[in-house]
């Protein structure tokens, strides 16, 4: 009796080849779909006819063909009374003063690093001194950070 023989291992099947070229052609199928995604939704935000912006002193929507307020007189105010900021007491509109300047800083709420709630503490009111406390704001990050909000002066 002979041995039987066994056949000599084959290169890879058909099958596992429609297989490989089915996976490579549905992931550059997802590549393509993706990218043509992210290109129309650029697209798109780029044919808006009348973009918006927020404006930081107001919190006010300003056209940005015309860069007009829709409350021109209270864009061109720069002095702001303690009145004035404490009507900005929330975190929903949170207006403060340090230092002598106001600031609207109602868009920095979420992005705090200590949290909204610390943050919200002086909403409406001289923040001063809870910005002095921490050893973070001593570096000179949190102040140009918080440059970046500044909408006016205090006045008495």
């Amino acid at each position: 009796m002979e041995p039987e023989q066994q056949p000599a291992p084959s290169s890879p099947s058909k099958l596992v080849i429609i297989l490989l070229i089915l996976i490579v052609s549905a992931g550059g199928y997802l590549a393509y779909a993706i990218y043509n995604e992210s290109t129309k939704t650029a697209s798109d935000t780029s044919t808006e006819t009348t973009p918006v912006t927020s404006n930081p002193s107001t919190d006010t929507m300003v056209d940005s063909n015309t860069s007009e307020p829709a409350n021109t007189s209270e864009m061109m105010k720069t002095d702001y009374t303690l009145a004035d900021v404490a009507k900005n007491n929330t975190p929903a509109l949170c207006w403060t003063i340090i230092n002598g300047t106001v600031y609207n800083i109602t868009s920095y709420i979420p992005n705090h690093p200590g949290g909204p709630a610390e943050i919200s503490q002086i909403c409406g009111r001289d923040g001063s001194e809870l910005f002095a406390k921490p050893a973070q704001h001593a570096s000179g990050g949190a102040k140009d950070i918080l440059a970046q909000f500044e909408i006016g002066k205090l006045v008495q």
